[in-house]
């Protein structure tokens, strides 16, 4: 008696649990954790540039100048100490941001908010769009010569920027429209990522 049995087929379906999740994270980061990513960085920065003054002070660095060639050079600074860490801050701040823009996309910010920053066709950040996207900072400097115009400088650069962000649908600065960057979400290991392409086609 034959039997025209079929035997099962040894090859088991795939299972789901192995088939890649495209993930449904948004492509853009909102306003707060961009904002969150920049006050991190900013800690960089001031941690240093108060090292660099307080260990100067230490060593008396400060002792040998005179309080008049302060007011004549940087008259805004109420002491030589301050504006050390006004200056190193602005150095520290722009090397940082520029040099991890350029080789990663990141900052120490961006890597703990899970961000990164491209151009706007997906590729990676050219100097001159990392220096125009963190120019304002270069505003920090204000205060060497006026107390009240740095403070004033800054915080009205923030404003424009954080407006401009909340204005954007893509919640793009405006320093970003001018240097042609977007910053969007990281896509989470083992899943597509098809993030380029989304950034191409919105541009």
């Amino acid at each position: 008696m034959s039997d025209n049995h079929t035997p099962a087929s040894n090859e088991n379906p795939q299972s789901p649990m192995s088939q890649p999740v495209e993930s449904t994270r948004p492509l853009y980061p909102s306003f707060l954790r961009r904002g969150l990513g920049v006050f991190v960085d900013s800690l960089v920065p001031a941690l240093l540039s108060a090292l660099l003054a307080g260990g100067l002070s230490y060593l008396g660095a400060f002792d040998r100048l005179a309080p008049t060639d302060l007011s004549r050079i940087f008259p805004g600074a109420e002491s030589w100490s301050e504006a050390v860490m006004i200056i190193s801050w602005v150095i520290v701040w722009m090397v940082h941001r520029i040099w991890a823009e350029m080789k990663t996309g990141t900052s120490l910010g961006k890597s703990m908010t899970d961000v990164k920053v491209t151009m706007m066709d997906g590729g990676r950040v050219t100097f001159v769009a990392a220096l125009v996207r963190n120019s304002w900072a270069l505003l920090t400097l204000g205060s060497l010569f006026s107390d009240d115009l740095g403070d004033s400088l800054r915080s009205t650069a923030i404003f424009i920027l954080g407006v401009s962000i909340l204005a954007s649908s893509r919640n793009q600065s405006l320093l970003d429209k001018l240097a042609g960057t977007i910053v969007v979400n990281q896509v989470p290991v083992g899943r597509p990522n098809h993030q380029a392409d989304r950034v191409r086609s919105n541009a």
